[in-house]
């Protein structure tokens, strides 16, 4: 629907809709008393849209019509008027009238001014009509006037039954009226210089639309541009009018015929028809009506909805107290009603009480069980009825519960209306004629019983550009939101789109889209009932309105902003104002909807990037049969049979044809070969064209559209058969289901901590791990979502999530199955159902371990432990599991706490600042940003409302920048009181978002203005906002090495380069690899450098640009990055300045950093020599590993000499480090490096004689495993665990076994009898292992192992944080700024420290390395360290925290003592 207007129920069923339909049964009992009544509003309403369509502006607090100007009378000479001008209708007894008074005196005592009585009356034949003069009745001249605009619109039946099944079917619940002013739309997307949008409505005319026919029941709209942007214009103004009710097609086909529509063509001779077929889809509630084609005036339109389904009854679980309406999908849950006391409902001389999905404790006992109700007679309780929790859904839309007893019936019917939980109300009584059994009937009135209002998920914006946010709406879970506040650890927020809730428990039930939980009370932020409305920038936006009651007579809303972004994000918390809650959400579903054309039988969704492949629908002949014709077609191939083929030319190729039935001679070519399919919103097709000569004019053609469908045995339908000789057929597919598969990867704790993993989500490439067995064996891997497609022969299956390419061979490892949950502190992700395992029974798995680690930017994941080819296991150190935060700085500059980038929005500043127009409101918007503001209302203020001649204060300036998952903020408060609340202030509030093409020429849009509140949200796109690293490669092969040199990329800051050989007043050089510079404090070198060179004077200027990827020279062995510019050489304008950077192979601990050479003509040449370049080995004696690349070597023999036991729930690990494992019972896991012990039960987990070490350079890890362990346990061919012994009919089991089952089986749980869970064995033989993965850390000492994870009691992966692998450091000593060079190696020690005495305490320091001969105490990694004395040594610098700057004197290491700085001095 055309979004936008606020939704209700319907009052008028009795009028407009027939009383059986399920839209008026939901509702007969609840109150209407609108004045006026329908009939009589929509007459006033034809001539209000009279007005409208002649272009007469109307007041929207009444009906208008379109007087003359002034009505004269004329006698003679004398003229005098008869009543200025108005356009105010009333309605009195059936009739429209209008008055025009104040005219000219009336010669009389009183000097009467006259007036004019027009009285409209309704006659359907007679057009316009025109006046015809009464009477002078008291001054007052009379007239009538018969117009078929005074009559009230004429309703048709919206219900149909099918005579050959009497099956009912009910499209009242997609016909707009009453409440609902809003329309549905199809938009035409064929021609993106020429879209065409179509208003719809069912069973009834449209609501008013400027432009189109009042009459009409389709309208078609164009867009014109103007110099004020672009604005819907009428083209065809009545395309049918809808006259006749359904007609049935066939099971779950239904056809809407609207026709005497405008006259169409050149000879305007033909009225415009349309056709619109509703097909059967359950669960589809939130659709919209799709356009096809218009040809020879006649408008076809598909709808597939659940209201096409026929309507059945639906009986409830008998344990729940829900239902789900087997159309809609729908879940009616009335478990809520339950009360602890039941409900007392006080009679005449009686009393009942009754409990809904619950007993009634003073009621007694009934069989044995709580009575759910009874009557209540001289303080006795009498006619108990039994507890029943079956709810039952009739055709009319009915929930009904019953409750029986041994001669007793309570029926209790439940009624929709607002109230929560409701109230229960006695209706009366019946006894049957032999008086032995009586039948009590009850109305619950409670929002509970409210079926959800279909709501369109589409809208357009004013361009037309159309954008579809079904995706989001979700059927088995809510949505949980985002959320950094400081509310956060309390309350949590559920939120769906286009849909209510699913069942939450504590939240309230019924049409809700949004609901907060403070621990477990819930409360409604508002119901589903309005549309989406789109900005002129493409912010999309809903609004859920009616929540609970929050304070006062206001009630809690909840507005959802939606931006386009490329990632699939989750709603995201911004702020609460006076009631309302307000949220962001960048994702993909909330891109335009594009329209897309592919080959070879493939088309490639423009959103999501994936490729649907109908090739496995061909290689067979399809035959589909009407009453007349057989039609026989082939998808993306010719026919196979002769069919057809031997009337077309030989290099003709048929791929449709249509048989007379009675008359198989009769054959007609319907369609040519091609394999072009046409993609939109979900919708694909094929047309094959140039088909025989059809009706002396056209050539017959087949269109196929294929909807998706998980069935696959269902069969190509025909539709119908148009004008021009065009067979249409629908077909349900698999084939035509998004090819990939989604979760949501956002996370919330009980800490109320927030999680988002979806900036790992890739979109155009995926990630790729390397395994340790060689080049040969690669993986690729997507989080939260399918792979990206990889155009190889042979790649995994679309849906595939992690895929290993083992030389040419590709092999599933798992799709998108579960969401992400948490273990042990550690994000897991698990993917299921790939390829067969060797052992042909289970299927192959992957688990995806992420560890939070905030120096982890941008890592990748590791594979850690391959069990038997069939479970794999990789872990992730990033931080984007860590938890989110939220960072203010002032000045309109902020850092991405995680990241360290820092945004800038001041380059936004705007000397005149900027205008928004705000046309809904009829309001001018000034505002400035980032500047000091000089407002028309006043210094300071921000944001400048206009109204008329008034002037507001809608905030004032703020330049607090706050980040926030990807969103720049800033608020700007203290407004002018609001008028709705004068306790409450204007207030406006901007978000920043990324956007690369945006230009910094880009504009703010007003997204959302609440009136209630006076709140102003504003969405800014700007590439200012943007953090998005170019996706290019980083790393170079060297036959079966691949050198990675992404180590190297700089994620904060920049490299700064010299030449060491030349002296003071030098350019300075600023380098990033693989990426561009990040902002450099007082540095503004142009976006998109990744070279820049600062002249000594001028502006900094861009001398090498990405993308540049690395490249191996292997004449010379090196590896080296060219960078292009498109800035012109100074001394040779035909040259572009352009840079080279050689590595060169350092082995050491630190990465090194660039130097410049030489300059040859344009072209500067640096050199870098790192580690990074170096051959990747290790060489492993004993307990140490030596890393050939940075030319250290770890020891772990310090850990060795320790026992270490780590526990997990009653079980405890016993591990040793280059050991067997300690304190195990002597004889048991003998030579264990890890032991694990329960109970009396020991397994070994790893053999000290098969142990392996690694240094992962990625991770800065140390890797120690132990393989050969125990046997793994056995497991289900569905990768779960087998739980020994279980019990089965009485018997303890301690293997598989095989009664009842044709093959072996175990039970997951320990009781089979109780639990019921079991899965057949799989064939097992991996051994027990396990993985320890230090980490440096300087503060912890020799630490101790944690659990990080267990996989199936057959791997264990422990994580030791520890200061024994922590790598001696060294520091950069030389350094320029301001192109001044700075050269401190001469105080830095390689053997030695500084040492000199204050006070009462001894100081060791050493320059950018660690201090060597320091007091013991001091670590390795220590630059500063202070020795009491009392003999207490404390640190007071690390040499990796050393930062150099020049502030008038050299102030270096951070952080260091404030009292240190003296002695820091004295130094230089």
């Amino acid at each position: 629907m055309d979004g936008g207007n606020r939704r209700g129920k319907p009052d008028y069923c009795d009028t407009i809709l027939p009383s059986s339909s399920r839209a008026c049964m939901a509702q007969r009992s609840q109150p209407k008393g609108r004045v006026p009544g329908f009939q009589e509003a929509s007459r006033m309403q034809g001539l209000q849209r009279d007005a409208e369509s002649n272009g007469i502006p109307l007041k929207e607090s009444s009906f208008e019509a379109a007087p003359n100007p002034t009505l004269p009378m004329q006698s003679g000479e004398g003229k005098w008027s008869l009543g200025v001008p108005s356009s105010e209708l009333s309605y009195y007894d059936g009739m429209i009238q209008l008055d025009y008074k104040n005219g000219t005196i009336y010669n009389n005592e009183e000097h009467t001014q006259r007036s004019t009585h027009i009285t409209f009356l309704c006659d359907r034949e007679a057009g316009i009509g025109q006046p015809e003069y009464q009477e002078e009745d008291n001054f007052t001249y009379n007239f009538k006037w018969y117009t078929s605009y005074a009559c009230p619109e004429i309703p048709i039946e919206c219900v149909v039954i099918d005579p050959q099944t009497m099956e009912q079917y009910d499209l009242s619940s997609l016909s707009l009226y009453g409440d609902r002013k809003e329309n549905w739309f199809a938009m035409d997307n064929s021609e993106e210089a020429a879209r065409k949008k179509y208003y719809i409505n069912i069973c009834r005319p449209l609501n008013p639309v400027p432009g189109c026919d009042r009459r009409a029941s389709v309208c078609e709209m164009t867009y014109k541009n103007a110099a004020t942007g672009f604005s819907e214009v009428t083209s065809i103004s009545n395309l049918g009018i809808a006259s006749h009710g359904p007609v049935i097609e066939g099971p779950g086909r239904i056809l809407l015929n609207y026709t005497n529509g405008s006259l169409c063509g050149e000879d305007k001779a033909v009225p415009f028809t349309s056709l619109i077929h509703l097909i059967c889809s359950k669960g589809t509630t939130s659709s919209s009506p799709r356009f096809l084609e218009i040809k020879e005036c006649v408008a076809t339109f598909l709808w597939e909805t659940e209201a096409a389904c026929p309507i059945s009854i639906a009986e409830g679980d008998s344990q729940s107290c829900s239902v789900k309406d087997p159309n809609s999908g729908f879940e009616f849950n009335l478990e809520p009603l339950a009360s602890e006391s039941g409900y007392l409902i006080m009679e005449v001389k009686k009393a009942y009480k009754l409990n809904i999905c619950g007993p009634v404790k003073d009621c007694g006992i009934i069989d044995g069980t709580p009575a759910a109700g009874c009557e209540t007679h001289d303080l006795k309780h009498v006619r108990l009825v039994k507890l029943n929790k079956t709810l039952q859904l009739s055709t009319e839309g009915y929930l009904t519960l019953t409750y029986t007893g041994p001669a007793d019936r309570f029926t209790v019917t439940f009624i929709c209306n607002e109230s929560y939980p409701g109230e229960l109300k006695f209706v009366h009584e019946e006894e049957n004629s032999e008086q032995t059994f009586i039948s009590t009937y009850f109305e619950f009135h409670t929002a509970l019983a409210c079926p959800p209002a279909p709501v369109d998920c589409q809208v357009t914006d004013s361009a037309g550009n159309e954008y579809d946010l079904s995706d989001l709406s979700k059927d088995s879970e809510p949505w949980v939101a985002l959320d950094t506040s400081k509310d956060a650890k309390r309350r949590t927020f559920y939120l769906n789109v286009c849909k209510p809730l699913p069942y939450i428990r504590g939240c309230p039930s019924g049409a809700i889209g949004a609901c907060m939980k403070n621990a477990d009370k819930g409360q409604s932020l508002g119901v589903v009932q309005i549309s989406p409305r789109a900005a002129s920038d493409g912010s999309l936006s809903i609004l859920y309105l009616n929540g609970d009651k929050c304070k006062g007579n206001q009630q809690y809303s909840t507005r959802i902003i939606f931006q386009c972004d490329q990632s699939m994000g989750s709603p995201v918390f911004q702020h609460e104002e006076d009631c309302e809650f307000v949220f962001l959400w960048q994702h993909v579903a909330a891109c335009p909807v594009q329209r897309a054309e592919g080959d070879n039988c493939q088309v490639k969704d423009p959103r999501y990037g994936f490729v649907y492949d109908l090739m496995p629908l061909s290689g067979k002949e399809i035959k589909v049969s009407t009453d007349e014709y057989d039609y026989y077609f082939s998808i993306c191939q010719g026919l196979i049979t002769t069919k057809c083929k031997d009337l077309s030319p030989k290099t003709d190729v048929v791929s449709s044809c249509q048989v007379k039935k009675q008359d198989p001679s009769m054959r007609k070519i319907a369609g040519l070969y091609t394999t072009k399919l046409t993609y939109e919103n979900r919708l694909i097709k094929i047309n094959y064209t140039s088909g025989d000569t059809c009706h002396r004019v056209y050539q017959r053609s087949t269109a196929i559209f294929f909807y998706c469908d998980p069935h696959e045995s269902l069969e190509p339908v025909f539709l119908k058969e148009t004008e021009d000789c065009t067979y249409m057929f629908e077909w349900h597919t698999p084939f035509a289901c998004p090819p990939y598969k989604s979760i949501d990867c956002s996370y919330k704790d009980t800490d109320g901590n927030s999680y988002d993993l979806s900036s790992l989500t890739r979109h155009k490439e995926n990630w790729e791990v390397i395994s340790d067995a060689g080049s040969s064996q690669k993986y690729y891997i997507n989080v939260c979502k399918s792979l990206v497609p990889y155009q190889s022969p042979g790649f995994c299956p679309p849906d595939t999530a992690v895929c290993l390419k083992n030389e040419s061979k590709y092999v599933s490892l798992g799709e998108v199955v579960e969401g992400l949950r948490r273990e042990n502190g550690v994000f897991v992700l698990k993917y299921i159902n790939g390829e067969k395992c060797p052992d042909q029974i289970r299927r192959k798995s992957t688990i995806i371990r992420f560890l939070c680690d905030e120096n982890r930017v941008d890592s990748k994941p590791e594979l850690i432990t391959e069990i038997e080819e069939c479970e794999y296991t990789f872990l992730w150190l990033t931080a984007a599991a860590c938890p989110l935060k939220s960072n203010v700085q002032n000045n309109c500059k902020v850092t991405n706490p995680l990241t360290g980038h820092l945004f800038d929005l001041n380059p936004l500043k705007r000397q005149s600042g900027y205008t928004v127009h705000d046309i809904r409101n009829q309001r001018t918007i000034q505002l400035h940003v980032c500047d000091e503001a000089k407002s028309p209302c006043g210094s300071g203020v921000g944001v400048c409302l206009a109204v008329g001649q008034q002037q507001i204060n809608a905030g004032r300036l703020s330049k607090m920048l706050t980040y926030e998952n990807k969103v720049l903020k800033l608020v700007y408060r203290d407004g002018d009181p609001c008028p709705a609340n004068p306790t409450l202030k204007y207030t406006s509030y901007f978000s920043f978002l990324c956007r690369t093409t945006a230009g910094l020429g880009s504009q703010p849009v007003l997204d959302a203005f609440d009136e209630t509140t006076c709140t102003h949200d504003f969405s800014w796109h700007t590439p200012l906002a943007c953090e998005e690293e170019m996706v290019m490669e980083c790393s170079v092969t060297n036959g079966s090495t691949i050198i990675d040199l992404s180590p190297l990329i700089h994620r904060t800051g920049s490299y700064e380069a010299f030449d060491e050989d030349m002296t003071n007043l030098v350019p300075d050089f600023y380098i990033n690899i693989c990426q561009p510079l990040n902002p450099i404090k007082d540095v503004s070198c142009p976006p998109g450098a990744a070279v820049c060179m600062v002249p000594v004077t001028g502006s900094p200027v861009d001398i090498g640009h990405i993308p540049a990827t690395p490249k191996f020279n292997s004449a010379t062995n090196e590896v080296y990055i060219a960078y292009n510019s498109s800035t012109p050489c100074s001394t040779n304008n035909a040259l572009n300045f352009s840079s080279r950077i050689i590595f060169h192979c350092n082995r050491g601990t630190g990465l090194g950093k660039p130097k410049m050479v030489h300059k040859l003509d344009c072209e500067y040449l640096f050199e870098w020599s790192t580690p990074v370049v170096c051959p990747d080995e290790v060489d492993v004696s004993g307990c140490s590993v030596t890393d050939e690349r940075l030319h250290y070597t770890f020891n772990l023999s310090s850990l060795s000499r320790q026992s270490h036991k780590v526990s997990s729930g009653s079980r405890n690990y016993h591990v040793g480090v280059c050991s067997s494992a300690a304190d195990v019972p002597q004889g048991r896991c003998k030579d264990a490096a890890v032991c694990l012990v329960s109970g009396k039960r020991l397994a070994s987990f790893g053999n000290i004689k098969e142990m392996k070490m690694d240094y992962r350079h990625q991770d800065e890890a140390l890797i120690l495993q132990y393989k050969g362990g125990d046997r793994c346990p056995t497991v289900t061919e569905m990768g779960e665990l087998c739980v020994f012994p279980f019990q089965y009919n009485g018997v303890r089991y301690d293997k598989c076994i095989l009664r009842g089952q044709e093959r072996p089986w175990c039970a997951t749980t320990d009781n089979f009898q109780r639990d019921k869970k079991w899965g057949f064995c799989g064939n097992v033989t991996g051994h027990r292992e396990s993985t320890f993965i230090f980490k440096c850390d300087d503060s912890a000492g020799n630490g101790s192992p944690q659990l990080l994870s267990e996989t199936l009691d057959c791997a264990v992966t422990f994580e030791w944080k520890t200061q024994v692998v922590c790598p001696p450091r060294k520091m950069e000593c030389k350094f320029i700024q301001q192109h001044k060079t700075y050269d401190l190696r001469v105080l830095s020690s390689l053997t030695g420290s500084w040492m000199f005495a204050d006070k009462d305490s001894f100081y060791y320091m050493n320059l950018c390395q660690r201090v060597h001969e320091g007091p013991s105490g001091c670590p390795e990694q220590a630059s500063v360290c202070r020795k009491s004395h009392s003999g207490t040594v404390q640190v007071l610098g690390l040499v990796h925290t050393q930062m150099l700057n020049v502030m008038g004197i050299v102030f270096f290491f951070e952080p260091l003592l404030c009292q240190f700085l003296m002695v820091v001095c004295m130094l230089f």
